[in-house]
């Protein structure tokens, strides 16, 4: 993802423009290639950030010593899925039918893979946010991911969902209501409350602040 991240998000979405770099002209004017290496960059970024998510959920649960308690294993898996669903939360966003992988070691024997359909997808992502949401704890360290992590983004994912194949501004109702369901949870019942200034809340100095359900540590 790396620097993929922020250039296709501001670049597709008109808030910069690069005349210097060819890459980033393709983005700006929407007329991507398949050379472009910043699509590139990202798609590869992604997928490496879920081998490495799989590495470990594979690893707890096929490895781990049986003196560590399934509450804590399952706190791990339970991080590793959310950081895994926010990459193919991503990818479907941006590339649309994308492979599901959940273990690599099966790549090498066969590494050719069929795409997904897009709900599928965003089933997947789905399911593994509702795993994070239960096995996640409601508080932790500044930074470190938290149920209401996952149930926020549930929300986010869902109110997604809710429009895809859709037209007219047309939405799935009972997604749109398990959007709100989580939102409405995360705003009910976590204790969270909002930052006192928008402005300060972008400051460095404020990173993860009390608003904060997950953000990319920089």
């Amino acid at each position: 993802n790396n620097e993929a991240w922020i250039q296709i998000g501001d670049v597709l979405s008109g808030t910069g423009s690069f005349q210097y770099n060819g890459d980033l002209v393709q983005l700006f004017t929407r007329t991507i290639t398949a050379q472009n290496g910043i699509v590139t960059n990202g798609w590869v970024g992604l997928y490496n950030v879920i081998g490495q998510c799989n590495g470990v959920i594979n690893a707890i649960q096929q490895q781990a010593s049986s003196s560590i308690s399934a509450t804590d294993k399952n706190a791990a898996i339970a991080e590793a899925k959310f950081i895994r669903a926010v990459a193919y939360y991503h990818l479907a966003v941006y590339w649309g039918a994308v492979p599901i992988i959940e273990d690599n070691s099966k790549l090498i024997k066969n590494p050719l893979l069929n795409r997904n359909i897009v709900s599928d997808v965003y089933k997947f992502v789905a399911k593994d946010l509702t795993y994070a949401a239960q096995y996640l704890p409601k508080t932790d360290e500044k930074g470190r991911l938290t149920t209401w992590s996952a149930q926020g983004m549930l929300g986010k994912v869902y109110l997604t969902m809710s429009g895809v194949g859709k037209s007219g501004g047309q939405r799935d109702q009972a997604l749109l209501d398990s959007a709100k369901k989580y939102a409405g949870n995360v705003c009910n019942n976590s204790g969270i409350t909002l930052f006192p200034s928008y402005y300060d809340l972008f400051k460095t100095q404020n990173n993860d602040s009390p608003e904060s359900l997950f953000a990319l540590q920089w």
